[in-house]
């Protein structure tokens, strides 16, 4: 993965990482707008170190070195692009999060055991540096107690504490909406049959009840302007093509919603069909998510069976540690277009339903999964 800069105006693109070397963004600052941090494995391919990188120059400067054997798979930077936390691999499959101090020492912040990795993601700082916010299933209410399910954690860099700010009842929290200037937490979305957005404070919620009325779909955030007046939302629907929207929040006439573009426009007067989230009882009592997409004109009453037997492809998801959704799926579709009925299951090993729905796959790959 190589990073461009791409100078607006012009269009001229100029590379800023050198061919070869994978590239992936870790930060990009306010207080630092000429430049943009990378992980960048140019040096050593396993253990990419941390590199600000400027836009106008190119110029590269290696704000943390990495290295094995005890090397950092991932780190977090606040705000203002610093380097604090690094997470470091441990031989057991699990991880430690370290903070960065001064003279190059590295303190534990917590652990986290290997069932927990793939559940467990460090999100960014708060404008204080004090408090960052974590993706965590390791912490139970109360702390000693076991948690399954992923929620939205705020921990105390200094001292280690953790308090929880949401969570689901049913699935894991996936995504989470920052101010952008403070860089608190202020709303976050669990996905079980579909994606459930939840406010932390009033004016989320606000934002949630009027991006509800306003879509039909799933939705997400992808992007907030400096001030908040303005973001960009992109909703997801099975029988419309993904669409990105501006969102004014500030307008003369209150908020307001307005249509930017299709991201499949050659689809949009495609008959696209519909697709059903539907609960299905396991063998052994496990309930596992699916989605259903029929055949047009094979479900006369809309209750997402079809009025007569039909031939169906199963199909599952890669990974296995990911998940199907509810939305626009391109194979689902055109396998309904030509007759078929379209199951995609979230079987054993898939993630969001909880950590030991996920472990469950574990050395079954191909079995009991």
């Amino acid at each position: 993965t190589r990073l461009y800069a791409v100078d607006v105006a012009s269009g001229a693109t100029r590379a800023l990482t050198p061919a070869g070397a994978r590239a992936d963004i870790l930060g990009l600052s306010a207080a630092d707008p000429g430049a943009v941090v990378v992980a960048l494995n140019e040096r050593d391919r396993s253990w990419p170190d941390v590199v600000r990188v400027d836009l106008a120059s190119g110029a590269r400067t290696v704000l943390q070195r990495n290295g094995g054997p005890r090397g950092y798979a991932s780190f977090l930077l606040d705000q203002t692009n610093a380097v604090r936390l690094g997470v470091r691999t441990r031989a057991d499959g699990g991880a430690v999060v370290v903070a960065f101090e001064e003279r190059g020492r590295a303190r534990t912040v917590f652990e986290i055991p290997f069932e927990d990795m793939m559940s467990t993601r460090l999100l960014g700082f708060e404008a204080d540096g004090v408090h960052f916010l974590v993706l965590d299933s390791t912490l139970g209410q109360p702390d000693t107690a076991e948690r399954d399910r992923t929620a939205l954690v705020r921990v105390n860099i200094a001292t280690g504490e953790r308090v929880v700010l949401g969570e689901g009842e049913r699935a894991d929290v996936v995504d989470v909406w920052f101010d952008p200037v403070t860089g608190a937490a202020e709303a976050f979305a669990t996905e079980y049959l579909r994606r459930e957005w939840r406010a932390l404070n009033a004016d989320s919620q606000a934002d949630i009840e009027f991006l509800d009325r306003s879509l039909t779909g799933d939705f997400i955030v992808a992007s907030r302007s400096a001030d908040d007046t303005r973001w960009i939302v992109v909703e997801e629907n099975p029988t419309t093509p993904r669409r990105s929207y501006l969102f004014d929040r500030a307008g003369p006439a209150g908020r307001r919603l307005t249509s930017l573009f299709s991201h499949r426009p050659e689809l949009q007067q495609a008959a696209l069909q519909p697709m059903a989230p539907v609960e299905i009882a396991a063998r052994d009592g496990s309930t596992l998510v699916a989605y259903l997409t029929l055949p047009g004109g094979s479900d006369a009453n809309g209750d997402a069976r079809p009025e007569t037997p039909l031939a169906m492809v199963l199909l599952p998801h890669d990974g296995p540690w990911t998940r199907d959704s509810y939305g626009f799926d391109a194979m689902h579709q055109w396998l309904a277009n030509r007759g078929y009925a379209v199951l995609s299951v979230n079987f054993r090993g898939s993630a969001g339903f909880g950590k030991a729905f996920l472990n469950a796959g574990n050395g079954e790959w191909g079995g009991r999964i």
